[in-house]
């Protein structure tokens, strides 16, 4: 058998196809289900003032594009990916809000009125998500 290649190896003529990367598969995945993400993150969002849901959408994707180029994130299936990516609008919507209440908080003080805009009632069981939000952000700070 002759070499058909210029390297000398011997192989076929036809070109290499190989699958798609994970970051490339999750990046399809989004853009494919990109009105659906836009509906969760703008419900998730809802009238919270000072929060847009264009920085929490580009948020979204900036982080999960991040988790999967590090490896930390590899899209095996549809509602894996949709479970982290849900889990990835939950903490930017959170981070978004208290971006927004500081903001606001800052600008009150200022501005010499007496209250600032405050988020609604919390319940027992944010102290809880709160630490464990905590320890991810120690522990894994690029899924945070």
């Amino acid at each position: 058998m002759e070499p058909n290649n210029t390297d000398g190896s011997i192989g076929n003529s036809e070109p290499d196809v190989s699958h798609a990367s994970g970051r490339e598969q999750i990046a399809q995945f989004m853009l494919q289900n990109e009105s659906a993400l836009r509906r969760k993150i703008g419900a998730e969002v809802g009238r919270s003032p000072g929060v847009d849901a264009d920085d929490v959408f580009s948020t979204t994707l900036r982080r999960v594009d991040y988790a999967a180029a590090k490896g930390s994130f590899a899209m095996r299936s549809k509602p894996e990916a949709w479970s982290f990516v849900a889990q990835v609008v939950n903490r930017a919507v959170a981070r978004h809000r208290r971006r927004a209440a500081r903001f606001a908080a800052t600008v009150a003080k200022f501005a010499g009125v007496a209250e600032a805009w405050t988020e609604p009632p919390q319940h027992d069981e944010r102290a809880e998500l709160v630490g464990i939000m905590n320890e991810l952000m120690r522990t894994r700070p690029q899924d945070a």
